[in-house]
């Protein structure tokens, strides 16, 4: 059974439907869950999740029950417009054994273009606040929940410099910091991988990552590698991923973010406001990795960051140049 059933009036506390037909056809509830609800919880609380869905609460409710309660509830806020949103085409226009046809009437028109589009994205807009507003919950409320706690999907990049969208949101404004968070750890750990453990040794990054109570100087270079790995995941997710910005900060774009595109399937061109993103944030990556080095090189010892010290990476800083003697050092009245 999936999270959501045919029943109309739940469909309507989910999204804003008038169901014109007697007998009304209803989205393909599991394919939405596969696609935005399961890559965010895992399969096994997934699966709770769809059993929380076939018992009717009867009496006064315990806190777990409350709080599942509420998860069910979340889960919906996302599976509802995001499926409507995923078989709009097909409710819009009819697929019959004599190719596609729209319907209409005296009283009803098909939507225009304009329309179409925009109640896709608004579709869009509602399911990537309730992906937001569940992951929140779920990381709020995880010792809970250990079923996705033990998924693979929250512990394949358990171990990233940045444990929360709200830590990401520090050192990059993030429109729903969660969900795009959860969206870009991928690319955060590639940054890592391929410019910070490759400019400090990955030996040294992952001891350095590691460290519980860091000292004072281990802080402020782990305040660099976080603003490097920052400005580089952005660069690489305007590049990899379609993207905008808002004016509540970075987002990426759910499923409808090209609906008007004319030429679907072509990847277009960066406009100006990107492009210019997408440098700024390549020059600011790679200048705080060169601040990280010189940080590192000139503060070094054998007690202190020792494995870089030891490494091949660390590079001994030159010494200052020094000055000549003073012309007058003889003389004892100028001499000192």
């Amino acid at each position: 059974m999936a999270i959501l059933s045919n029943d109309k009036d739940l469909v309507r506390d989910f999204v804003r439907i008038n169901f014109i037909n007697q007998l009304s056809s209803f989205p393909d509830w599991d394919a939405a869950e596969d696609r935005y609800l399961v890559p965010v919880m895992g399969f096994d609380l997934h699966n709770q999740v769809k059993a929380l869905a076939e018992v009717e609460p009867g009496g006064p409710l315990t806190d777990d029950e409350k709080r599942n309660a509420e998860l069910l509830r979340l889960c919906r806020t996302v599976v509802a417009p995001l499926a409507y949103m995923l078989e709009m085409p097909l409710i819009q226009a009819q697929l019959t054994d004599a190719g596609l046809r729209t319907i209409s009437s005296d009283n009803m028109q098909a939507a225009h273009r304009w329309e179409y589009n925009n109640v896709l994205q608004q579709l869009a807009d509602k399911g990537s606040y309730g992906i937001e507003a569940l992951l929140r919950f779920l990381i709020h409320n995880k010792e809970h929940y250990p079923a996705w706690t033990e998924s693979t999907q929250y512990r394949e990049f358990e171990n990233l410099l940045f444990a929360t969208g709200e830590e990401f949101n520090k050192y990059f404004r993030l429109h729903q910091p969660h969900r795009v968070f959860w969206q870009l750890r991928p690319l955060i750990r590639e940054a890592e991988d391929f410019y910070v453990a490759a400019a400090i040794g990955n030996e040294f990054y992952q001891v350095l990552k590691g460290k519980v109570d860091p000292s004072k100087e281990e802080r402020t270079a782990l305040d660099f590698c976080r603003k490097a790995v920052s400005q580089i995941t952005m660069a690489m997710a305007v590049e990899k991923r379609s993207v905008a910005i808002t004016e509540e900060g970075f987002t990426l774009l759910m499923g409808a973010g090209n609906a008007d595109s004319s030429n679907a399937g072509d990847t277009p061109a960066l406009s100006a406001g990107l492009s210019m993103l997408h440098d700024s944030c390549s020059k600011s990556g790679d200048a705080y990795l060169l601040k990280l080095q010189d940080y590192l090189n000139s503060m070094a010892s054998d007690a202190m960051f020792a494995e870089y010290f030891t490494s091949s990476y660390y590079e001994a800083p030159a010494n200052p140049t020094c000055p000549e003697p003073s012309k007058n050092a003889h003389r004892k009245i100028f001499g000192l």
